[in-house]
């Protein structure tokens, strides 16, 4: 993934194109509430890039923010330079409105000259948010989702409940995904400390998605307990091999020592024993 300084991302992740906020999450009880998106597919005009694209938006987002029913957008780069455009409405009405009004009342805009008109794909889909609002449900009151295998007891089932709490705060919902959360941290340190890496992850992703501290999960440094379960860290292997290197280094030292003594002992022999023969009659 590659991030460049305008704020663009490329390979399949995307740019929030406004500061809109989403709805409220919903409560118990409450109807679902449908997200229109609008979705379109391009390719910016011959000698321009994805870059020049966006930037001719600012008017069309300043437009979109004051549309009825406006939620928020999103544009996407792909790896072969293709632009997917996303904008959400609540409501299949407040859609098409918006979008006749960018062609319509904005059709001056400086966007229209950016775009490849012969590559435009453009399509309504309806994605109604019963994932997170099922999820916030099944979690309300005991905090957590239920493992019914057959034949067993139900029971508590924290890894389930910690991708439950990653759904919820990616698609919005941080509020309800608090109180599965909170349960999690009061009751999952065992579970994970019995289960091992896979369920370490689980945890720090919640943690990631709820913006809070992985280091303190009720307590616990998850990210320490991760790394605990894998093999030495490289670095200590390092450190073991730079020690042997200057042990080698030392023991080579005192022989190369050793060997010099030797050398000049046989040559101080030598010159007393020449010393001897001189002073001979």
């Amino acid at each position: 993934m590659e991030t460049r300084p305008d704020g663009i991302r490329r390979a399949g992740t995307c740019r929030r194109a406004s500061a809109e906020p989403r709805p409220p999450p919903r409560r118990k009880g409450q109807p679902v509430i449908p997200e229109i998106l609008e979705i379109t597919t391009l390719r910016p005009a011959p000698g321009l890039t994805p870059e020049d694209f966006v930037a001719a938006n600012a008017d069309i987002n300043e437009y979109l923010r004051g549309r009825p029913g406006f939620q928020w957008r999103r544009i996407v780069v792909r790896a072969d330079g293709t632009v997917l455009d996303i904008v959400a409405y609540d409501s299949i009405e407040h859609a098409r409105s918006g979008a006749a009004g960018i062609t319509g009342e904005m059709g001056g805009s400086p966007v229209h000259d950016a775009i490849d008109h012969a590559t435009v794909d453009w399509q309504f889909t309806t994605v109604a948010r019963n994932g997170a609002a099922y999820l916030a449900e099944a979690t309300h009151g005991k905090g957590y989702l239920v493992s019914a295998l057959a034949g067993a007891k139900a029971q508590p089932d924290y890894g389930n409940t910690a991708d439950a709490v990653v759904a919820m705060a990616a698609q919005g919902s941080a509020e309800a995904a608090k109180q599965p959360y909170a349960w999690l941290e009061a009751h999952a340190v065992p579970w994970v400390e019995q289960s091992g890496p896979s369920a370490y992850a689980e945890l720090i992703f919640a943690a990631h998605a709820m913006g809070a501290d992985p280091r303190d999960f009720g307590g616990t440094d998850l990210v320490a307990g991760l790394g605990a379960t894998g093999p030495a860290p490289a670095k200590a292997a390092r450190n073991t091999e730079e020690k042997a290197d200057e042990k080698e280094s030392s023991g080579t030292g005192v022989w190369w020592i050793v060997g010099t003594g030797l050398v000049a002992g046989i040559g101080i022999g030598f010159l007393f024993s020449g010393r001897r023969k001189q002073r001979q009659p």
